[in-house]
């Protein structure tokens, strides 16, 4: 957590009762929902047959798993539409249909991927035998061989990296959005702050700045909340006679002079959502002087760099809001006056903020990367997160591989009676390993890339107007999937490699 920036303070980790009985009932009700399906196909098998030892098939067909499949995931796509696009179906709300659907898709997909299994294998397998003719070759028609099964496996892991390849895409376009906001929106050359909300520092700062004939336009703006119905709302208060002059707005209705006299900007999208218009009233709890009907004097469209759906006046903030924290400012946005050079502006706002050791002074691209770097902490820690699902997913590789070499152990033990060496077992089974995890990998980035493009299209009313694919970063998913299979493939191949040609021969 620390090296992701997150300092925790040190303390004994708390463990309650509670945390001991939740983690134990959904293990127990996930493990016995995992073997309802395994155990009513086993209660159907006849006791002729299987005293016999003949295959007996009691799965689904192809042809009532395809149709399940394809209605599924028109299904899930049809309720993550409807989620991101707002719409309640019933006692659905929107939250719940996107999560209903992506399991729906999920699923459908698991159930249809055994459809390309094949082709897919044959393809990825196809320059096999030019590396390694042999185990090449058989490692292909192995993974081939029950489809479903290699299907299945493969799904575990591509869980794990469609969400993965989610979160790539959703943070890359959250910070090229801010990113392009940012150059629109921030006029001023420099934005002192302080990191995160720990504070603010003394109005000096900005007055002195505001007296240096190289500054042309020096804005405050201090941050607050008020009760909306029992919720805190964030606002900002912001230095109206500059703002123009350092913050791009984009004011849809209304006048910032008019702001400076008293009331409120509210974010058009937050207007357009409650009904709101130019002239109406909103009742705020405030923290000096109780509720309070508050004309709504403009709306904008600009919210990147302020980073509030509120906006008031220092004067309307002053009269409104007292105690800890609310007379000093929280931004600087600094403009310098033309034709200074940059480092002379510069070393001024620096020379100035030297005295106040909890700011931090950033030009636009500066300030620019550290929002950046916001997001990519939080993507570290999901990230993190989702790779004990990868984790989960090279274990049933493993497992898969090694039920293979189990049931292929009189196989295994023919070839190496005709003179296949360990190590060409060994690599049958690497290669078989890899070519499972590139199918995940492959069924995980497309389903992963379906997510990011919709999620990212439905944010565009919140400021994420910019989808922006990582590439390089898409296509280590693959590379990381194939090492994953290399991992999973150590012990399975192991094993196959030491079996005992006699025993095995003779086993049945």
């Amino acid at each position: 957590m620390s090296a992701a920036g997150f300092d925790l303070p040190s303390s004994t980790a708390p463990l309650a009762v509670r945390t001991i009985v939740v983690g134990l009932a959904v293990g127990i009700v996930v493990t016995v929902l995992s073997a309802l399906l395994p155990a009513i196909r086993a209660s159907k098998i006849p006791p002729v047959a299987a005293l016999q030892d003949t295959e007996v098939t009691l799965r689904m067909s192809d042809r009532k798993r395809t149709l399940g499949g394809s209605v599924g995931l028109v299904a899930g796509i049809g309720l993550i539409v409807s989620g991101l696009a707002g719409n309640e179906i019933g006692p659905i709300n929107e939250l719940l249909s996107v999560g209903i659907g992506a399991l729906f898709v999920f699923l459908s997909v698991s159930l249809l991927s055994s459809l390309i299994v094949k082709p897919v294998a044959h393809f990825l397998g196809w320059p096999l035998p030019k590396i390694d003719n042999l185990t090449g070759t058989l490692a292909t028609e192995n993974t081939i061989r029950k489809p479903r099964r290699t299907a299945t496996t493969a799904s575990a892991l591509m869980i794990g990296l469609a969400l993965v390849a989610f979160f790539f895409i959703l943070g890359d376009s959250i910070k090229a959005s801010a990113g392009s906001a940012i150059e629109e929106g921030l006029r001023a050359d420099y934005v002192v702050s302080v990191d995160g909300f720990s504070g603010g520092f003394s109005p000096a700062l900005g007055e002195q700045l505001a007296a240096q004939p190289e500054i042309s336009a020096v804005t405050s703006l201090r941050f607050g909340f008020w009760d909306r119905n029992g919720t805190d709302e964030f606002l900002m208060a912001i230095d109206t006679t500059t703002i123009d002059e350092t913050i791009f707005l984009d004011v849809q209705q209304g006048s910032v002079a008019a702001l400076g006299e008293g009331g409120v900007f509210v974010f058009d999208e937050i207007a357009q959502e409650e009904g709101w218009a130019l002239g109406d009233t909103v009742a705020m709890g405030l923290a000096s002087t109780g509720l309070q009907q508050v004309e709504i004097v403009g709306t904008y469209a600009e919210s990147n760099v302020v980073q509030a759906n509120f906006l008031v006046g220092q004067k309307f903030y002053a009269e409104n809001f007292s105690g800890f924290g609310t007379d000093v400012d929280f931004v600087l946005a600094v403009k310098a006056a033309d034709g200074v050079a940059a480092d002379a502006a510069r070393g001024i706002v620096e020379t100035a903020a030297a005295d106040y050791g909890n700011v931090t002074v950033r030009d636009q691209v500066e300030y620019r990367q550290s929002q950046e770097d916001q997001v990519n902490t939080i993507l570290v820690m999901f990230n993190a997160l989702l790779a004990l699902a990868v984790i989960i997913a090279i274990f049933g590789i493993t497992n898969t591989l090694a039920l293979s070499v189990f049931e292929r152990t009189r196989e295994i033990g023919l070839l190496r009676a005709v003179g296949m060496s360990r190590r060409q077992v060994r690599r049958m089974v690497r290669w078989e390993a890899i070519i499972v995890a590139i199918i995940g990998s492959i069924l995980g980035i497309v389903v992963g890339l379906f997510f990011g493009i919709a999620v990212t299209a439905a944010l565009a009313s919140q400021g994420i107007d910019v989808l922006s694919i990582p590439a390089i970063q898409i296509v280590g998913l693959v590379l990381f999937g194939a090492i994953a299979g290399l991992i999973a493939a150590i012990l399975p191949a192991r094993k196959a490699s030491r079996l005992n040609i006699l025993e095995a021969i003779a086993y049945e």
